[in-house]
């Protein structure tokens, strides 16, 4: 029976289950006098089920040779172990998970549960992120570890279902931390650095056009708005006010900068369901608001994301609803030397609801029968464009007429989007590595549960089917070619 020598270097302590990590050291000399102290202490090591591992008991390698490793028993190795991660970070979400527990028990919190691990573990992934609920209704602290600004906001959206605060945290591989200091005006970062035989988890407060200063949790404290620091709470509202979706600020009196906008042909989508503080380098409006969206025109092109800033607060904006920027309004481009692109900021007087009302926002929910041929057609021709020939059968099928105009039962809807949510950040993962099998697999599962969902409430997700459909395409069109078809 052959033996399993990959070279393991995290492992967890006494227990498949146990959220206590252990790492390595890959010099020989600490390696040995690490498997002195545990064998003294009556330690266990395991292939952790939290780091999607097998569940089965391991052992220490130190050999002459090769990096000193974990490696599975050579008579339990014919089970497969499948993990795939391997390496000395491959535990991190464990230790920044050791560490905030550890934080707030200094604070007299303690943890009420063991952490929400979210994982691609069978996608070859890793932990995407993690969430630590602190007891007597604190704010929920999540940490995003892997994904980008739209997996953010989903899981943003579902986490605060029920009205609980939420801070979160960003890694080092997490693409989002710029869409929260464009919503906040400021993020939190983490990061874990190789000490001996553990990785020390430290953090740090990311704001606008300040380089980042990493420094030790102790510092940070935990109050009902949030993680405090003094750097945070200059930026912090701690009186913003959330008006009613039914009320909007004078638009003489909000101060409109940079190039004039027509926005007669512009609709917006929102990315969050409220608007946040807006706060910029430089920026002199105070009681601003800020709000991220998705641009396009009325005829359905996308143009691209952007900031909108507004003069007052929104609350309860309906994801996925289109919205009219009211003028006055002008646009601007933050330069950030942290980006590849220009963030683009459009100043606007205020939102209606789109196609465009007299009363703007008296409601998120209005009638929008007189306009579904034309949302329809838009959809239609929007799919023609980006989704390839092969994948266009299934999408023709999505969001009849009634459907568009029938109002979904509130949990319902939000059962569609975070099913939506979650095959689109997997398919997010299969894409990454390579796996199409996967990801034609989730398709087919995203494809069925968009086809009873009405196109102007799940555009979004409707272009993302269209995106990994014109991924998938080459693989299809190898496979048809092989058995001989399409000639």
């Amino acid at each position: 029976m052959q033996e399993d020598t990959r070279r393991v270097q995290t492992a967890v302590l006494n227990g498949a289950s146990s959220y206590d990590p252990i790492l390595m050291p890959l010099d020989r000399t600490e390696a040995l006098r690490f498997r002195e102290h545990h064998d003294r202490m009556g330690n266990t090591f395991w292939c952790g089920t939290h780091l999607g591992g097998c569940g089965k008991q391991l052992m220490d390698r130190i050999g002459q040779v090769k990096i000193p490793h974990f490696a599975h028993h050579a008579h339990r190795a014919a089970h497969m172990c499948r993990r795939v991660n391997l390496g000395v970070d491959s535990a991190d979400h464990l230790y920044i998970h050791q560490e905030l527990s550890k934080w707030l028990m200094g604070l007299g919190m303690k943890p009420i549960s063991a952490p929400a691990i979210d994982d691609d573990f069978a996608l070859g992934g890793d932990c995407t992120a993690l969430t630590v609920t602190p007891p007597r209704q604190l704010p929920l602290i999540a940490v995003q570890l892997v994904g980008n600004e739209h997996s953010w906001y989903d899981r943003d959206s579902q986490l605060r279902v029920g009205g609980r605060v939420v801070q979160w945290i960003f890694g080092t591989k997490s693409r989002a931390s710029h869409a929260a200091l464009d919503r906040d005006g400021y993020a939190l970062r983490v990061r874990c650095e190789t000490q001996g035989s553990t990785r020390r988890a430290s953090v740090a407060v990311q704001l606008p056009g300040r380089p980042i200063e990493w420094e030790d949790i102790s510092g940070w404290q935990l109050t009902q708005s949030g993680i405090s620091t003094a750097e945070i709470e200059r930026v912090r509202r701690p009186h913003t006010s959330l008006i009613g979706t039914g009320q909007v600020a004078d638009t003489n009196e909000s101060n409109i900068i940079g190039f004039p906008l027509d926005v007669a042909e512009l609709v917006v989508t929102p990315k969050a369901s409220k608007t946040g503080p807006w706060q910029h380098l430089g920026n002199s409006q105070n009681d601003s608001q800020s709000l991220p969206v998705k641009v396009q025109m009325r005829t359905g092109v996308s143009i691209g994301d952007a900031v909108v800033v507004l003069p007052c607060a929104y609350a309860e904006l309906a994801l996925g609803q289109l919205y009219q920027i009211m003028a006055p309004a002008s646009i601007r481009a933050n330069i950030d030397p942290e980006r590849l692109t220009p963030r683009w900021i459009i100043d606007s007087g205020g939102l209606a609801l789109a196609p465009a009302i007299q009363t703007p926002l008296l409601t998120p929910h209005v009638d929008i029968h007189p306009r579904v041929f034309e949302k329809q057609h838009a959809m239609k021709t929007y799919q023609e464009e980006v989704t390839p020939p092969e994948a266009r059968e299934p999408l023709t099928t999505f969001a009849s007429v009634d459907q568009s105009t029938a109002q979904l039962d509130r949990r319902e809807e939000m059962r569609i989007r975070e099913s939506a949510a979650k095959a689109i950040t997997r398919l997010e993962q299969a894409r990454s590595v390579g796996n199409r099998n996967r990801g034609r697999e989730l398709l087919d599962q995203l494809g069925r549960l968009l086809k009873s969902a009405p196109s102007d409430k799940f555009g979004y997700e409707l272009r993302q089917y269209g995106e990994y459909s014109a991924w998938l395409t080459p693989a299809r069109k190898k496979s048809m070619s092989k058995f001989g078809r399409g000639r």
